[in-house]
């Protein structure tokens, strides 16, 4: 009982503005952004999040990093309800190209060349072994799917520089399977 009172005295505090016109009026029908579009209230949450999830991606890129696994997917999830939207404003079709291009080829790019890395690493550090288990790389497998799906025209230079550290051993069957 309690809690449901804290609840809805909360929620009552958010939804009285005490009777003052803010100087955010025209935020009212959507949050108003630079182009003069607006963002619906139904997809602020959405295109807030989005953008937060969008700039640690860039950041990480930025850095030299490879963002984690998950994070694209958190954020085509956001995505996908701001491309539902039946007249979206530049911002959000701004935002979703964006989020297009860093998780279609930017983050592909940067997870298969941490692959590639990986493999000349372990290549120079046994040069003599076949197979290396760094050349059974699932990331740098999955990262060249989608490159290829989205025809970019890196796909064939990673593909190309991976088979140069590890010939033929992407047609083998890993030893452990």
């Amino acid at each position: 009982m309690r809690c449901e009172l804290a609840i809805c005295s909360v929620l009552a505090l958010l939804a009285c503005d005490g009777g003052a016109k803010s100087a955010d009026a025209p935020a009212a029908a959507g949050v108003v952004t630079n182009d003069g579009g607006a963002v619906p209230p139904e997809a602020k949450f959405a295109f807030e999040r989005a953008t937060g999830e969008l700039a640690k991606i860039e950041a990480a890129l930025a850095k030299g990093e490879v963002p984690r696994g998950t994070a694209c997917a958190a954020t085509n999830g956001y995505v996908k309800s701001l491309r539902a939207l039946p007249s979206p404003s530049t911002e959000i079709t701004g935002l979703v190209d964006n989020v297009d291009r860093v998780c279609e080829h930017e983050v592909p790019k940067a997870t298969a060349r941490a692959a590639i890395a990986k493999a000349k690493a372990a290549r120079a550090a046994n040069p003599d072994k076949n197979p290396l288990s760094e050349c059974y790389s699932a990331d740098f497998t999955r990262s060249l799917e989608t490159l290829t799906k989205v025809a970019d025209g890196d796909a064939e230079a990673l593909q190309k520089e991976f088979d140069g550290v590890c010939p033929h051993e992407s047609d083998a069957v890993h030893p452990d399977c």
